[in-house]
């Protein structure tokens, strides 16, 4: 083989190369022969298993990619890709979403929004970070059952508490079947004083639906107002304080009087005998 076949094949094959190269950049940062798009930076406070490169969906349709992650103070941003026909308006919501309950994959879910006023892109938008349960978090929570059970069997799982706790539910055993032997022993007294009950109750409801009952609190309620308004000599004596003290000083006189005929009865009963 010569010199310049060699030359031939090894152009190329390094032509081709690149070719693969820059397809699979194009692929992997979202950007799609034949269409154009434009960049939406997102501040989320967490992007936990997000990478760059993976989804935008829009209603649940890939509409983009994530092109890059970065942490600037307690802040991720996160710069998206999307497809020019997505319209975002003021209200969009951005979040993070996975593929998958268990796989780690994530996408970020965009709902472009419904009030007429289109989003600023000149400012970033506020993220939601993702509400699913992380696989990352696994360990941390196997550590934790772990002291729990071992509190437990420290705690509660001694000779001296199953012990107590034998004893307790003997005595919850016993404390039923006393209550069950009393309900049984006095079962007719409980249905007499049941039935007396439902007696009394239904004589009651008879005397309060009944006419002459309806009448004496008409009656009543006559009087209550008549007292009320003055009207009748006992109406003004009661609304009259005037009455009333004078009322109060002839009791007192009437009491003073009667003690005095008792502390002196001939100064008012004199008899001649004749």
């Amino acid at each position: 083989m010569s010199r310049r076949t060699v030359e031939i094949k090894v152009g190329a094959l390094l032509i081709v190369s690149v070719l693969v190269l820059f397809i699979g950049y194009t692929w992997y940062s979202g950007y799609r022969l034949g269409k154009s798009g434009y960049n939406v930076r997102v501040d989320f406070p967490d992007v936990t298993g997000l990478m760059p490169g993976d989804d935008v969906r829009v209603a649940g349709v890939k509409k983009g990619r994530v092109e890059s992650i970065s942490l600037e103070g307690r802040v991720v941003k996160v710069t998206l890709w999307l497809d020019n026909d997505v319209e975002l308006y003021e209200d969009a919501s951005f979040s993070i979403m996975d593929v998958a309950l268990i796989s780690g994959t994530k996408y970020i879910a965009v709902l472009p929004g419904t009030t007429s006023v289109v989003l600023d892109l000149s400012e970033p938008a506020v993220g939601k970070p993702s509400g699913a349960f992380a696989l990352s978090n696994m360990a941390d929570l196997s550590e934790s059952l772990e002291e729990v059970v071992s509190v437990l069997r420290e705690n509660l799982l001694t000779e001296e508490a199953l012990t107590s706790t034998r004893e307790t539910v003997e005595n919850l055993n016993d404390l039923t079947k006393e209550l069950a032997k009393v309900l049984s022993e006095n079962r007719k007294n409980l249905a007499s004083g049941v039935k007396a009950f439902k007696s009394a109750s239904m004589k009651l409801d008879s005397i309060v639906g009944s006419e002459q009952f309806k009448g004496t609190v008409a009656r009543l309620d006559t009087i209550t107002q008549k007292l009320n308004s003055g009207e009748g000599s006992l109406a003004k004596m009661l609304n009259d304080p005037g009455a009333y003290d004078e009322m109060k000083g002839t009791l007192k006189a009437a009491k003073e009087l009667l003690e005095d005929i008792k502390a002196h009865p001939k100064k008012y009963i004199n008899i001649e005998i004749f």
